[in-house]
C-alpha cells in the first residue's frame, strides 16, 4: 500500500521504489510521514480503546489492528512479516455464539498471507530483479476488497447488533 501512496504522490508510475534522482526526496517523505502519521492514528485509537476494560479477548483481537496497519504502511513487506499476525488470527474468531464482526477480518489477512508468497517471484531472473504491477495486484487489490467486506457491517453501522 505504502508504494500506491508513493506513486500517487510523485506521480512517477514504476513498479520498484520512485527513484529519488528522478522525482526528489519530497515526494517520498511525504509518502513516509503520511504512513507514519496514519500508524500514529491507529495506535492512538487503539490505546483509546484499550482504556475502555476490555477483556483478554478483545485485547487480543485489538492486538491485530496495529500489527495489519503496520504490514499496510510500510515500505517493504517480506512473506515472513505477515507471520507475525497469523497466530492472533483464531482469536478473532471470538466465542461461539458470540457478537462478534471481528471473524469477517480473518479472511482477508488468511488470504493475504498466502498471497504475500507470490512477491518471491522478484527473484525469477536474479540477474534482473525487479518486481511485477501484476503481482502486486494480485497481492493486495483482493486483499483490499476482502478488507472492505470485512469492515462493511461496521462501516454501514449494520454490524453493531448482528451476529457475525
Amino acid at each position: 500500500m505504502y508504494h500506491w501512496l508513493e506513486v500517487a504522490l510523485s506521480r512517477y508510475p514504476t513498479p520498484g521504489p520512485v527513484p529519488i534522482e528522478a522525482t526528489g526526496s519530497t515526494p517520498i517523505l511525504a509518502a513516509k510521514w503520511l504512513a507514519a502519521g496514519a500508524l500514529g492514528a491507529v495506535l492512538l485509537a487503539v490505546c483509546h480503546a484499550g482504556r475502555h476494560g476490555l477483556s483478554a479477548l478483545q485485547l487480543l483481537q485489538v492486538a491485530c489492528i496495529p500489527l495489519g496497519a503496520y504490514l499496510l504502511l510500510t515500505t517493504t513487506v517480506h512473506p515472513w512479516y505477515v507471520t507475525v499476525i497469523v497466530p492472533i488470527l483464531p482469536f478473532l474468531l471470538g466465542r461461539p455464539g458470540g457478537f462478534v464482526t471481528s471473524r469477517r477480518y480473518v479472511w482477508p489477512w488468511l488470504y493475504f498471507s498466502a498471497a504475500v508468497s507470490l512477491s518471491y517471484l522478484t527473484y525469477l531472473d536474479p540477474a534482473s530483479l525487479r518486481e511485477y504491477p501484476a503481482v502486486r495486484f494480485l497481492e493486495y487489490v483482493p486483499f483490499c476488497l476482502l478488507l472492505t467486506w470485512a469492515a462493511w457491517p461496521t462501516i454501514s453501522g449494520a454490524g453493531r447488533c448482528a451476529q457475525a
